[in-house]
């Protein structure tokens, strides 16, 4: 699964997350008891849980973020502009071989020859 599609299911399970949080009870306020045993409902630990669990899927989605942006910034590194669209439909676009190979009008020989040789390349710059 390409970095995109994951940050977008993410970000939907962050949403499902919050909307669950909210229909469980509308007049539940943020206020949290600090310190001492539990001494919250059920509802409203249920929603405390909901509410960690939407922060780590964000946190989740901030760090694929990252990962993105750093995959960005070293494709760019390439000299080649070929090498970086092979690397960049196939890595940051999530198209399978067979597309890219359509898209850049290339056989997939061709095609994975670039690859390579944009990996080999990558490795020397890094």
């Amino acid at each position: 699964m390409n970095i995109d599609r994951r940050i977008a299911t993410k970000m939907e399970r962050a949403c499902e997350v919050r909307a669950r949080a909210e229909s469980i009870s509308a007049t539940f306020s943020q206020v949290k008891v600090k310190g001492g045993k539990k001494t919250g409902s059920k509802l409203e630990r249920a929603v405390e849980e909901l509410d960690k669990w939407e922060n780590e899927i964000l946190d989740d989605i901030h760090a694929l973020v990252l990962t993105k942006m750093e995959v960005e910034r070293t494709i760019e590194k390439l000299v080649k502009p070929q090498e970086r669209e092979v690397l960049e439909l196939h890595y940051l676009q999530g198209l399978r071989w067979e597309e890219v190979c359509v898209k850049m009008h290339y056989s997939w020989r061709y095609t994975m020859k670039i690859h390579a040789r944009a990996l080999r390349n990558l490795q020397q710059l890094l």
